[in-house]
């Protein structure tokens, strides 16, 4: 099932304008390694926010 839903995005984002999220996040990464730790780190913060909610 996730690999069809990972199809139908895929083929959503090269018929049509990427997402904005995407584009924001494509900007800020310089492909250092402090980019993915920065993106763990904030995942982790947001998971943790969802769950104190």
């Amino acid at each position: 099932m996730s690999v069809f839903l990972g199809i139908l995005a895929a083929r959503r984002v090269v018929r049509h304008r990427p997402p904005r999220a995407m584009v924001l996040l494509s900007r800020l990464h310089t492909g250092s390694v402090n980019d993915y730790a920065g993106f763990a780190v904030g995942g982790i913060i947001a998971v943790v926010a969802a769950f104190l909610l």
